[in-house]
């Protein structure tokens, strides 16, 4: 899924359950071109992601339902942008266990770049 991108070595994954969120600092040099990829299992619904820069201003937000799991960019200077993953509350489409339990799931995130 990275394609002709570069993959930075780092692999960021968070075990999750409905309703949880959770958020990564990242940065990002001038110059290059990025791909952000959020991976999820199936378990957890349709997860969103927002990225925010450093004030807390919002740069990005995923689509509802969107079917492609990247985003592709380029910063302007370098800088630290924060990942804010967001696993939707849980409906009659959360899977549960024998016991009624939610599962939880895992969620992968994954940057690459290139010049």
């Amino acid at each position: 899924m990275l394609e002709d991108y570069t993959h930075n070595g780092q692999l960021n994954t968070a075990l999750l359950y409905a309703g949880d969120n959770a958020e990564l600092m990242l940065t990002f040099y001038s110059g290059q071109k990025y791909r952000l990829l959020v991976c999820s299992m199936e378990e957890l619904g349709d997860v969103s992601y927002i990225i925010k820069d450093a004030q807390g201003n919002k740069v990005y937000q995923s689509p509802r339902n969107a079917e492609k799991t990247y985003f592709d960019f380029k910063v302007a200077s370098t800088q630290q942008l924060v990942l804010q993953v967001n696993v939707p509350e849980a409906d009659d489409t959360v899977v549960k266990d024998e016991h009624g339990l939610e599962h939880a799931g895992c969620v992968a995130i994954m940057v690459g770049f290139k010049e």
